[in-house]
């Protein structure tokens, strides 16, 4: 079996937001009630990220990975 990928889970408690940088120099603004996790091979793997909740991104471009938001009913590149 391969080895399992470790996962990044960052949770925001009500009444309180989060900004976060990824490894790739993009950065997320997560309000509150949400979670967001990724891949902890972030840097050098794809650049896909799982989003419960609301979040505003700032990403940084690159043509060879996409950056991709999972949510319950939507994938956004």
């Amino acid at each position: 079996a391969g080895t399992p990928i470790a996962t990044v889970l960052k949770e925001v408690p009500y009444g309180q937001k989060l900004q976060i940088t990824f490894p790739d120099g993009s950065s997320a603004k997560i309000n509150a009630g949400s979670r967001l996790w990724y891949a902890a091979g972030f840097a050098s793997g794809e650049r896909t990220v799982h989003l419960e909740g609301e979040a505003y991104f700032d990403v940084v471009k690159d043509s060879l990975r996409p950056f991709r938001v999972v949510t319950e009913s939507v994938v956004t590149e």
